[in-house]
């Protein structure tokens, strides 16, 4: 992902995040952290389970948020996207990764850090020689490493997510832009308790 791209999400992803409370209360940055370890996890379940968002389900998912609803159709927009994305997107192995990347970018967007070519050049530690669940255990091990300088840990995990997905051969772009757009349509913390 570009370096203009992922600053654009990490601004977006943060401001969403405190426009549905989950900055109402001062939570550190371990609490946000554990949240990432959580989408992880949820990832590996959806690997396990066979839940993957296909060609085939993109193309319906697409092709129902492109139609007119009917005159006799009461749902809104909004209404009718999140209703066709939970039932072809929302849970899948890509859905779960854009949920841990959004995750890192918000709490990026906490500090207001920024990615920067430095960044990028890290190499990778999620590598295709080993399993979907060893790459992901490494990856944790990163996001709970408490001697890392936070800022090189999220952007550095954002880079290994993204390299995970490339192995998975799941677009992560268009799963983060269809769930942060999902996201805005949620209601406050989602309706979680944080």
């Amino acid at each position: 992902m570009n370096i203009e791209k992922q600053n654009s999400l990490i601004k977006e992803a943060h401001e969403n995040a405190v426009r549905h409370g989950f900055w109402a209360e001062q939570l550190s940055d371990e609490h946000f952290l554990c949240l990432v370890i959580c989408e992880l996890a949820e990832a590996v379940e959806a690997k396990r389970n066979g839940s993957f968002c296909t060609q085939k389900n993109w193309h319906f998912f697409e092709e129902r948020i492109a139609e007119q609803p009917s005159q006799h159709e009461a749902a809104t927009e909004a209404e009718r996207y999140s209703y066709w994305f939970e039932h072809f997107v929302k849970d899948t192995l890509g859905d779960e990764l854009a949920d841990a990347y959004i995750r890192l970018c918000d709490l990026a967007g906490r500090y207001s850090f920024e990615a920067s070519s430095k960044e990028a050049l890290h190499s990778y530690i999620v590598e295709r020689g080993m399993s979907f669940t060893e790459n992901v255990l490494v990856l944790a091990s990163v996001v709970t490493d408490g001697k890392l300088e936070l800022k090189g840990k999220l952007l550095f995990c954002m880079r290994q997510i993204e390299r995970l997905a490339e192995l998975e051969e799941v677009d992560l772009l268009k799963h983060i832009e269809h769930k942060m757009r999902y996201n805005q349509l949620r209601e406050w913390k989602h309706g979680k308790a944080f």
